[in-house]
């Protein structure tokens, strides 16, 4: 491809691209890349089709009007092709998360999926995501790195932002913003920079849109109580729920689980600490008070007859494993 020179008046944004979420003039990002046209001006070249309509580079080319550049570097690339630039150019972006991936890709997957689709039929060159015959957006975008959980999310969230209704919204860390938008409050927070701050995630956007909707018109809880939410179900639902799988794992993965919950636990308050302490012996006098239960040993198909008894107050104490055995995964980590 030719790279040649291009007034940067008559240039604008492809529609397709117009779709694609961008950042505003006050996110880091963008004053990074403000800070380097400045320096040394636009050196990768946009990608433009014969129309003057940019399918990559709208971030170098607002850079470029903002430092009043008269002419930036261009690659003019066919209109066929529009889709498929703008996605490749997203999937290179390494700095991007799965989260923010599937946000951009949201309003673009299914044309640049069509566009891939056409040139594999008519045996024009493609890239390495040039989908098979049998392949859905969903399966297509799963190579590209976005699961189709993922995808349904990103879309879901474009919808919710639909939403116009002026709010008062307030963030995880406590930052309070009057009459905002679901999408004017919560899309800056998902695009973040990881190299700034954390980003939110799609999931988290989603249950704290859904959990506003369900409040309208009553005072929304203090930021605490979404921290308490938050901890709560991953405690009180999502630890119970997963421990069922806790005997269905071999000795390496208990291991390996060990030394994560060790680190885990370095990592927690000390009130934190002494209050699942004692959770813990309470559980364990509720479970020395259980009555006998049937066990059936794993790997034997026994008669009723043949049913093993076995009760609590027979179970080695904490730290304890009978000889020969090793000990089971109640034991507390290792130091």
């Amino acid at each position: 491809m030719q790279v040649h020179t291009s007034a940067l008046r008559p240039l604008k944004i492809h529609p397709l691209l117009a779709q694609v979420p961008e950042t505003d003039e006050t996110d880091p990002a963008f004053k990074r890349m403000l800070e380097s046209v400045l320096r040394v001006g636009v050196l990768e070249p946009l990608k433009v089709t014969p129309e003057g309509e940019i399918v990559d580079g709208r971030l170098r080319f607002r850079a470029a009007k903002v430092a009043l550049l008269n002419w930036v570097p261009c690659i003019e690339v066919s209109p066929l092709e529009a889709a498929t630039v703008i996605v490749n150019s997203l999937v290179a972006r390494r700095h991007y998360n799965v989260s923010q991936l599937a946000y951009l890709m949201a309003p673009v997957i299914e044309p640049a999926f069509e566009e891939a689709r056409r040139r594999k039929l008519a045996n024009l060159p493609g890239s390495r995501f040039s989908p098979t015959a049998q392949e859905t957006v969903g399966s297509w975008a799963a190579k590209l790195g976005i699961s189709v959980r993922c995808l349904q999310e990103a879309r879901q969230l474009h919808e919710l932002f639909l939403d116009d209704t002026p709010r008062t919204l307030t963030d995880r860390d406590g930052v309070t913003e009057e009459n905002v938008t679901f999408k004017s409050f919560f899309e800056p927070r998902l695009l973040k920079d990881y190299r700034d701050q954390k980003p939110y995630g799609l999931g988290a956007i989603i249950a704290g849109i859904s959990y506003v909707l369900a409040h309208d018109g009553r005072p929304l809880p203090r930021i605490d109580d979404w921290r308490f939410r938050l901890l709560s179900n991953s405690l009180l639902k999502d630890l119970p729920n997963r421990a069922k799988y806790w005997d269905q794992l071999g000795p390496e993965q208990i291991a390996d689980l060990k030394t994560g919950i060790q680190e885990a636990f370095q990592r927690m308050p000390e009130s934190m600490l002494n209050l699942l302490e004692n959770g813990v012996r309470f559980a364990r006098k509720r479970v020395a008070e259980r009555p006998a239960d049937p066990i059936r040993p794993r790997g034997r198909r026994l008669s009723g007859a043949s049913i093993v008894y076995r009760t609590a107050s027979k179970l080695p104490e904490r730290g304890q494993a009978n000889a020969g055995q090793e000990p089971d995964g109640s034991d507390a980590p290792e130091e």
